[in-house]
């Protein structure tokens, strides 16, 4: 049952760890807007708070968010490559993963800012496709995680 239960690893541990760095990149895209907002009205408004359209406001998270997210999951799916030889069960801990992302990021942003499109999560889902299709479909050499001895998704192997 242990050795069953070390195999089914990169499966929970991968969306789990995606899930995290949605909502820690969320977060930080909310920042950092902020800040724009801020540092813009310093400038062009005198001081006063003024706000820019929520197109332009939606649109510039929106694309922060996605390149975040592009390259989390990059780098995650490359991990998980190291990890698992087999492409399709790769491809199916992604797809689940992106699913979940974008309908757990559907759901963070019902209440901010970013909440104004109800496709907001169809977004989310391509980032995390994107990323991590990116790396299921490179050629081993071109792995970025391949000289890095900590992986998340591999257990050590038994001492006797």
């Amino acid at each position: 049952m242990r050795t069953y239960l070390k195999s089914l690893t990169p499966l929970w541990l991968y969306p789990a760890i995606s899930l995290v760095v949605t909502a820690f990149a969320f977060l930080a895209v909310q920042a950092v807007m902020r800040a724009i907002v801020i540092c813009r009205s310093f400038i062009f408004c005198q001081g006063h708070i003024c706000r820019p359209s929520h197109l332009a406001y939606d649109s510039a998270g929106f694309a922060l968010l996605s390149a975040a997210l592009a390259q989390a999951q990059y780098l995650l799916a490359s991990s998980l490559v190291l990890s698992l030889k087999d492409r399709v069960s790769a491809f199916s801990v992604l797809f689940f993963s992106a699913s979940v992302s974008g309908l757990f990021f559907s759901r963070i942003a019902a209440g901010s800012n970013f909440g104004l499109s109800r496709l907001c999560g169809l977004l989310v889902t391509a980032a995390c496709l994107l990323g991590g299709l990116t790396a299921l479909f490179q050629k081993e050499s071109e792995n970025p995680m391949s000289g890095l001895k900590f992986n998340p998704f591999r257990y050590p192997k038994k001492i006797n």
